[in-house]
């Protein structure tokens, strides 16, 4: 693979690094709420880790051993900084 050079805008509202789920959700968004959005991606393939991973999520083991009834959404979003 040879190293290519891309011209960029030098300004931009919102950069977003990595091509995951969760970069393509935020430029979608930002560029939903009208900003000017610069989307990159250091692989030649589209999608990140989730691409690779099967688009497969993850979850505390304690809580899927509790059962569904039990289960909260509070403990996993305690794993996600603010």
């Amino acid at each position: 693979m040879s190293e290519r050079e891309l011209e960029a805008p030098e300004d931009v509202d919102l950069l977003v690094i990595g091509t995951g789920a969760g970069g393509m959700t935020a430029a979608l968004k930002g560029a939903l709420d009208g900003l000017s959005v610069l989307l990159c991606e250091k692989t030649e393939l589209v999608g990140g880790t989730t691409a690779t991973s099967g688009a497969s999520g993850s979850a505390p083991a304690e809580v899927m051993a509790r059962r569904p009834a039990e289960r909260s959404m509070k403990a996993p979003m305690l794993m996600v900084p603010a």
